[in-house]
Protein backbone atom coordinates (compact mmCIF):
# COMPACT_ATOMS: atom_id res chain seq x y z
CA UNK A 1 0.00 0.00 0.00
CA UNK A 2 1.35 3.42 -0.94
CA UNK A 3 1.36 5.99 1.81
CA UNK A 4 0.90 9.66 1.02
CA UNK A 5 1.77 11.86 4.00
CA UNK A 6 -0.30 14.73 2.57
CA UNK A 7 -3.59 12.84 2.80
CA UNK A 8 -5.47 13.39 6.02
CA UNK A 9 -7.40 10.36 7.26
CA UNK A 10 -9.71 12.08 9.70
CA UNK A 11 -11.23 15.52 9.39
CA UNK A 12 -11.94 18.02 12.09
CA UNK A 13 -15.24 17.85 13.90
CA UNK A 14 -15.44 21.66 14.08
CA UNK A 15 -15.35 23.13 10.57
CA UNK A 16 -14.69 26.68 11.83
CA UNK A 17 -11.37 25.88 13.54
CA UNK A 18 -8.19 25.94 11.43
CA UNK A 19 -6.26 22.69 10.86
CA UNK A 20 -2.94 23.96 12.22
CA UNK A 21 -4.56 24.61 15.63
CA UNK A 22 -4.78 20.82 15.97
CA UNK A 23 -1.01 20.34 16.08
CA UNK A 24 -0.64 22.02 19.47
CA UNK A 25 -3.43 20.11 21.21
CA UNK A 26 -2.81 17.08 23.38
CA UNK A 27 -4.98 14.04 22.68
CA UNK A 28 -5.77 10.91 24.57
CA UNK A 29 -4.66 7.54 23.18
CA UNK A 30 -8.35 6.68 22.82
CA UNK A 31 -8.70 9.46 20.22
CA UNK A 32 -5.83 7.99 18.23
CA UNK A 33 -7.19 4.44 18.46
CA UNK A 34 -10.67 5.66 17.50
CA UNK A 35 -9.24 7.13 14.31
CA UNK A 36 -7.34 3.88 13.73
CA UNK A 37 -10.64 1.97 14.07
CA UNK A 38 -12.36 4.25 11.55
CA UNK A 39 -9.45 3.81 9.15
CA UNK A 40 -9.37 0.02 9.60
CA UNK A 41 -13.13 -0.26 8.96
CA UNK A 42 -12.79 1.90 5.84
CA UNK A 43 -9.97 -0.33 4.57
CA UNK A 44 -12.04 -3.45 5.19
CA UNK A 45 -15.06 -1.94 3.44
CA UNK A 46 -12.95 -0.75 0.51
CA UNK A 47 -11.52 -4.22 -0.11
CA UNK A 48 -14.79 -6.13 0.48
CA UNK A 49 -17.42 -3.56 -0.53
CA UNK A 50 -20.08 -5.88 -2.00
CA UNK A 51 -19.92 -8.21 0.99
CA UNK A 52 -19.50 -6.05 4.09
CA UNK A 53 -21.21 -2.97 5.50
CA UNK A 54 -20.69 -1.26 8.83
CA UNK A 55 -22.94 -0.67 11.81
CA UNK A 56 -20.27 1.45 13.47
CA UNK A 57 -21.05 5.06 14.25
CA UNK A 58 -18.04 6.79 12.71
CA UNK A 59 -18.03 10.15 14.46
CA UNK A 60 -14.96 12.10 13.46
CA UNK A 61 -12.74 13.10 16.37
CA UNK A 62 -11.07 16.48 16.02
CA UNK A 63 -7.63 14.87 15.81
CA UNK A 64 -6.02 14.75 12.38
CA UNK A 65 -3.56 11.98 11.52
CA UNK A 66 -1.82 11.39 8.25
CA UNK A 67 -1.68 7.97 6.61
CA UNK A 68 1.87 7.33 7.84
CA UNK A 69 0.74 7.75 11.47
CA UNK A 70 -2.31 5.54 10.92
CA UNK A 71 -0.20 2.79 9.36
CA UNK A 72 2.24 3.11 12.27
CA UNK A 73 -0.57 2.60 14.79
CA UNK A 74 -1.89 -0.32 12.71
CA UNK A 75 1.54 -1.96 12.76
CA UNK A 76 1.83 -1.52 16.54
CA UNK A 77 -1.56 -3.13 17.09
CA UNK A 78 -0.62 -5.94 14.69
CA UNK A 79 2.59 -6.43 16.67
CA UNK A 80 0.53 -6.80 19.85
CA UNK A 81 -1.64 -9.41 18.10
CA UNK A 82 1.40 -11.44 17.05
CA UNK A 83 2.70 -11.87 20.58
CA UNK A 84 2.12 -15.38 21.87
CA UNK A 85 1.16 -14.72 25.50
CA UNK A 86 -2.47 -15.09 26.54
CA UNK A 87 -2.33 -11.62 28.13
CA UNK A 88 -1.22 -10.05 24.84
CA UNK A 89 -3.83 -11.96 22.85
CA UNK A 90 -6.56 -10.75 25.23
CA UNK A 91 -5.31 -7.16 24.96
CA UNK A 92 -5.30 -7.38 21.16
CA UNK A 93 -8.80 -8.88 21.12
CA UNK A 94 -10.21 -6.15 23.40
CA UNK A 95 -8.60 -3.34 21.36
CA UNK A 96 -9.84 -4.81 18.11
CA UNK A 97 -13.40 -5.40 19.36
CA UNK A 98 -13.66 -1.99 21.01
CA UNK A 99 -12.07 0.22 18.34
CA UNK A 100 -12.51 -1.78 15.11
CA UNK A 101 -15.57 -3.88 15.88
CA UNK A 102 -16.56 -7.44 15.10
CA UNK A 103 -17.53 -8.93 11.78
CA UNK A 104 -20.99 -10.49 12.21
CA UNK A 105 -23.67 -11.78 9.86
CA UNK A 106 -27.19 -10.34 9.92
CA UNK A 107 -29.74 -11.58 7.37
CA UNK A 108 -27.05 -13.08 5.11
CA UNK A 109 -25.12 -9.80 5.11
CA UNK A 110 -21.75 -9.30 6.80
CA UNK A 111 -21.47 -6.18 8.94
CA UNK A 112 -18.85 -4.65 11.19
CA UNK A 113 -20.40 -3.79 14.56
CA UNK A 114 -18.60 -1.88 17.32
CA UNK A 115 -18.64 -3.64 20.66
CA UNK A 116 -19.20 -2.07 24.07
CA UNK A 117 -17.22 -2.93 27.19
CA UNK A 118 -20.17 -4.99 28.48
CA UNK A 119 -20.50 -6.88 25.16
CA UNK A 120 -16.79 -7.67 25.22
CA UNK A 121 -17.05 -8.80 28.85
CA UNK A 122 -19.86 -11.19 27.91
CA UNK A 123 -17.88 -12.58 24.96
CA UNK A 124 -14.76 -13.11 27.06
CA UNK A 125 -16.69 -14.43 30.09
CA UNK A 126 -15.37 -11.94 32.62
CA UNK A 127 -16.56 -8.75 34.28
CA UNK A 128 -16.41 -5.22 32.89
CA UNK A 129 -13.72 -4.12 35.37
CA UNK A 130 -11.33 -6.73 33.96
CA UNK A 131 -12.08 -5.66 30.39
CA UNK A 132 -11.44 -2.01 31.26
CA UNK A 133 -8.10 -2.99 32.80
CA UNK A 134 -7.15 -5.12 29.78
CA UNK A 135 -8.10 -2.22 27.47
CA UNK A 136 -6.06 0.26 29.51
CA UNK A 137 -3.05 -2.10 29.49
CA UNK A 138 -3.30 -2.51 25.72
CA UNK A 139 -3.53 1.26 25.20
CA UNK A 140 -0.46 1.71 27.42
CA UNK A 141 1.35 -0.96 25.38
CA UNK A 142 0.73 1.06 22.20
CA UNK A 143 2.02 4.23 23.92
CA UNK A 144 5.08 2.28 25.11
CA UNK A 145 5.83 1.05 21.60
CA UNK A 146 5.58 4.61 20.27
CA UNK A 147 8.03 5.75 22.96
CA UNK A 148 10.35 2.82 22.22
CA UNK A 149 10.35 3.64 18.52
CA UNK A 150 11.37 7.20 19.38
CA UNK A 151 14.13 5.92 21.66
CA UNK A 152 15.48 3.35 19.17
CA UNK A 153 15.42 5.56 16.09
CA UNK A 154 16.37 8.81 17.76
CA UNK A 155 13.59 10.46 15.80
CA UNK A 156 11.00 12.09 18.00
CA UNK A 157 7.54 11.05 16.88
CA UNK A 158 5.14 13.94 16.42
CA UNK A 159 2.32 11.50 17.16
CA UNK A 160 3.90 10.51 20.50
CA UNK A 161 4.38 14.16 21.41
CA UNK A 162 0.68 14.86 20.86
CA UNK A 163 -0.47 12.14 23.31
CA UNK A 164 -1.62 13.42 26.68
CA UNK A 165 0.12 11.03 29.08
CA UNK A 166 -1.60 12.48 32.16
CA UNK A 167 -4.89 10.63 31.57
Amino acid sequence: MLVNKNIKTAVELKPDSPNNENLDKKFNITDILTIWGIWARQQTLMHNKPYITTLACDHKPELILDDFEIVLIDSLITKLGRLKSIKSQNEYKVLKLFYFGELITIHDRSVIALQTISNIANKMHCDETNIKEIKRNAENYVIGLLAMQTMLTGIESDLFNRINLNN
